[in-house]
């Protein structure tokens, strides 16, 4: 689990099942680990790694906004289909 509370954080991800939060605007998320998922205030950019299944196949990232799109702050987030859907 991995968190940041400053202004401008940048914050990535590898593990599996990683779980990550920011709370300090102008804030961005990674993650290229399976199964992660990810929440932040508005205007938090966050960009998951979605996978078929538990055999670690990478089909691509679902990126988004907070305040953008229906992206809710402190809600968390996990990649499906190439979007962001509440976890």
């Amino acid at each position: 689990q991995l968190a940041a509370s400053g202004d401008s954080a940048q914050i990535a991800a590898s593990g599996d099942y990683a779980k990550l939060a920011a709370s300090g605007k102008d804030s961005v998320i990674a993650s290229s680990a399976y199964n992660a998922i990810a929440k932040g205030a508005a205007g938090t950019w966050i960009s998951l790694a979605e996978f078929i299944n538990s055999d670690y196949k990478c089909v691509g990232f679902a990126t988004g906004c907070i305040g953008q799109d229906g992206l809710l702050p402190d809600v968390f987030y996990r990649a499906q289909g190439g979007k962001l859907v509440q976890a």
